[in-house]
């Protein structure tokens, strides 16, 4: 369905006044000039060098073979759309493309299952999740900790008769407790990405934040 002007300037601008966007005026100003360029019909001719200059505001001067600023600029600006519609735009009826390897904007209207619309909320829920694991794992490791103090009180209190306490037990334990350096437990909750529709869940060793995961193709 083909989107009015009038309504994609409308999405725009409430996408511009959203919390996600006041406080980085680069990245409203860049996607300001790239929407301007789509509604135009000129923003499949961009290159780097027009959007460094009269976007960004670069001087003439600029050379894109050894300012890598503009790619930058334009993937944050692609996470920032992206998380934009994940938080606070989920109920918005018109929806900002900003495909990878292009500099030009596509405005499509919000009507895809309910299913594939919360594809990216998914995300963010296996990363609540992964962190509630860490925390209950933690709390584990915690009461071992505390049942192995216990053990070790009540072996000095009944003498060696007693039958929990085995040596792989004391080999396994004596390092944590015949210290007075405290117990650290560190927790790591690592990052996976979800493709759909085929539910195919990936966890590259490579990257631990969303903006590398977009950047690393």
């Amino acid at each position: 369905m083909a989107i009015a002007e009038s309504e994609a300037r409308e999405q725009i601008q409430r996408v511009l006044e959203s919390e996600l966007f006041r406080a980085s005026e680069l990245q409203r100003r860049l996607l300001r000039y790239l929407a301007e360029k789509s509604l135009s019909g000129e923003a499949d001719q961009l290159k780097e060098y027009t959007i460094g200059v009269e976007g960004l505001g670069k001087p003439e001067s600029y050379d894109p073979r050894h300012d890598s600023s503009v790619r930058l600029q334009a993937s944050k600006l692609r996470q920032k759309i992206l998380e934009y519609y994940l938080t606070q735009g989920q109920a918005d009826a018109i929806h900002i493309d900003f495909p990878r390897g292009r500099f030009k904007l596509l405005f499509t209207t919000r009507d895809r299952p309910d299913s594939e619309i919360s594809a990216g909320q998914l995300i963010l829920r296996w990363r609540r999740l992964a962190i509630v694991f860490g925390a209950a794992l933690g709390m584990a490791v915690c009461l071992c900790v505390y049942w192995g103090n216990s053990l070790v009180r009540l072996r000095h209190t009944t003498g060696p008769s007693v039958a929990l306490w085995q040596p792989a037990l004391e080999e396994f334990w004596a390092p944590f407790l015949n210290t007075s350096r405290p117990t650290v437990v560190c927790v790591g909750a690592p990052m996976f990405v979800k493709f759909s529709p085929h539910s195919l869940f990936l966890r590259d060793p490579g990257f631990n934040t969303w903006e590398e995961a977009v950047n690393s193709g």
